[in-house]
């Protein structure tokens, strides 16, 4: 069974790197030098699970009706009274549990089966797939009728959609519809053979022939499955090797202005406010600068100042009537103010 998921990750895997025909030991090589962790993890799961042995139908039989009987004597317990009969009742639930368990046990081999076979259909790690396989394998089991059929079966439809929930809600970032994520398993797929018969990377068109589908679809299905960073994710400085930095931090930004662009406006502002309170006294600039700059009121300013409201009133419109008037014979004026107050 270990031998049979690790040949199957390396075919997949690495195939576009080594080839159909390739070495066999190197494709081992880059298989385990890459999933590694990976690999070690599932080993010691597969080696518990390797020596429980696989079920006959009568065996499965016989473990249903025990779970049957032990779902009908929980029922039974929660309202019987009857003492005499409450320990074979209990009984009854404890072998339909332990009856449970090992149907659950012997079928794990379906799930690391059928969770190697979708392991490229996602971003979630073998691990994850067969955990969440797991989880469909107990609802199963809770909801099997030996009557209708083989228990491996119906197990494995409910191992199924257990997994592909899983792969649309938290294989990605962003969720994308089940119909889309199988689509894109099939583009891979389809990449890697002609990646293999071509010697070079298809082209879309290529791709949309292969698929059967049109062209703007497999580009869908490329820009859907582009990778996301976190702006947080370190990356190796290039002007500070010996460090690292946060990616948002290389990244730039093009609704921001450039340094050039920051030095020219405050050159401006500067420029601006020179030229604009040139001919003003400080009374009227500290008037104009607390009601445009600080935002204060006619009260608030004449009590800085020690004047009346209609005092500060009247100076703010003698202040602007000489900003208009140099305005008027400097154009250059006019356009600094407009960088005055942006």
């Amino acid at each position: 069974m270990i031998k049979y998921s690790l040949d199957w990750m390396s075919k997949e895997r690495v195939i576009a790197q080594h080839g159909r025909g390739g070495n066999g030991r190197e494709r081992d090589r880059v298989l385990d030098s890459a999933f590694a962790p990976e690999i070690e993890l599932t080993k010691l799961y597969l080696e518990d699970i390797g020596w429980v042995p696989i079920l006959s139908r009568e065996e499965e039989i016989e473990l249903a009706k025990r779970i049957e009987e032990g779902r009908a004597a929980g029922f039974r317990l929660a309202s019987e009274v009857d003492s005499s009969r409450y320990q074979g009742l209990l009984t009854s639930v404890e072998e339909g549990i332990s009856a449970r368990q090992k149907l659950i046990t012997s079928h794990t081999k379906l799930v690391v089966s059928i969770a190697a076979k979708r392991l490229g259909e996602g971003s979630l790690s073998l691990d994850d797939l067969i955990q969440e396989g797991n989880i469909g394998l107990i609802r199963a089991t809770g909801r099997y009728n030996y009557r209708k059929g083989r228990f491996c079966v119906y197990a494995g439809w409910w191992i199924k959609q257990s997994i592909g929930r899983a792969q649309r809600d938290k294989g990605r970032t962003v969720r994308i519809s089940y119909h889309m994520s199988r689509s894109i398993f099939r583009m891979r797929n389809a990449e890697v053979d002609l990646l293999q018969t071509l010697r070079r990377e298809p082209t879309d068109g290529e791709l949309a022939e292969r698929l059967g589908v049109e062209v703007e679809k497999v580009r869908l299905m490329k820009s859907t499955y582009l990778p996301m960073l976190s702006l947080d994710l370190d990356k190796e400085s290039e002007y500070e090797k010996q460090g690292k930095k946060a990616l948002m931090e290389s990244v730039s930004d093009p609704s921001s202005p450039s340094p050039e662009e920051e030095l020219e406006r405050a050159t401006l502002k500067r420029d601006a406010s020179r030229a604009m309170y040139r001919n003003l006294s400080p009374r009227e600039i500290e008037i104009l600068l607390g009601r445009h700059r600080d935002g204060l009121t006619y009260q608030q300013v004449g009590e800085k100042l020690g004047v009346s409201r209609e005092t500060v009133r009247k100076d703010e419109f003698v202040a602007l009537q000489k900003i208009r008037t140099s305005a008027a014979s400097d154009p250059r004026i006019a356009e600094l103010a407009y960088f005055l107050h942006t």
